[in-house]
């Protein structure tokens, strides 16, 4: 399977999952933090990666 269908998959199963239970995040803060965990986690594992290939 291409690691492009896997990742898209995997984002797929995270939107579904954040839409479940989001309704079930009694805190703002809680789905605020989600939220940017959501938005920052590519760009950490971009930054990684690009550090790994340089070594």
């Amino acid at each position: 399977m291409p690691t492009q269908m896997v990742g898209s998959k995997i984002s797929e199963i995270t939107l579904l999952w954040f839409d479940t239970f989001q309704e079930r995040i009694v805190s703002a803060w809680d789905t605020k933090v989600l939220r940017v965990l959501l938005l920052y986690l590519p760009h950490l594992q971009s930054v990684t990666w690009d550090y790994s290939g340089t070594t």
